[in-house]
């Protein structure tokens, strides 16, 4: 084998224990925590209802999935949908979940900078990530090098993307634990929901990380093909 197909090799090993990883985590994570109730009977809906109140956020509604870590705040809507389990239970992965979701509301509302260049990003990275794959395979089999270009630049905005959405999900965290620290929690409730969500920010970072990793390897083989 070459070097750069050892080091290709390496690139691809790297990515799929990435993003193996960070989902056994996450799923370990979740499945422990979502077993253990926190040291106060308040469900993740509640928290989220006395978050809202306690930054004096009115414009923020509240509404539950069947699905399972499907939990998220959507901007556009000013809604924080949570999954049934965080939704109507006091688990230590409920809490921490739904006080993350209501972070990113809380960000929303102060006009958080990071968050405010991800919703722009965000309809231009939806039609980058459409066209990336066509663009640079069909760039790869004719030997267009332009439209391979055009596909890596695409490729470049979507991990743009990921690298501000990093920042995002880190402070929503943070805003989180600031908050549910004032509450009363115990430190083990507290110890729990930390781990719960530096799991969950481990795969955005793995997902930025495999992507940039791929977009290595595609470098690599356009080298090649010089």
């Amino acid at each position: 084998m070459t070097t750069k197909e050892i080091i290709e090799l390496f690139l691809l090993i790297g990515i799929i224990l990435l993003l193996v990883v960070s989902q056994l985590l996450i799923t370990a994570t979740y499945n422990k925590y979502s077993q253990k109730e926190a040291s106060l009977p308040t469900t993740g809906k509640e928290v989220v209802e006395n978050m809202l109140n306690a930054n004096a956020i009115t414009d923020v509604e509240l509404g539950y999935t069947n699905g399972t870590l499907d939990d998220h705040y959507n901007h556009k809507y000013k809604t924080i949908n949570l999954s049934k389990n965080s939704y109507k239970t006091n688990s230590v992965a409920a809490i921490a979940v739904a006080a993350h979701e209501t972070g990113h509301a809380v960000q929303d509302h102060t006009d958080y900078f990071m968050l405010k260049l991800r919703k722009f990003l965000g309809p231009i990275c939806v039609v980058a990530s459409k066209f990336v794959w066509v663009a640079i395979f069909i760039g790869l089999i004719l030997g267009y090098f332009d439209l391979i270009i055009i596909g890596l630049a695409l490729m470049g905005i979507t991990i743009l993307f990921q690298l501000i959405t990093l920042p995002v999900e880190f402070d929503a965290s943070r805003r989180a634990v600031q908050y549910l620290e004032t509450v009363g929690y115990d430190e083990e409730t507290m110890t729990g929901i930390r781990k719960m969500l530096r799991a969950a920010a481990f795969t955005y970072v793995a997902s930025a990380l495999a992507s940039l990793m791929q977009m290595i390897r595609f470098l690599l083989n356009i080298k090649k093909r010089d």
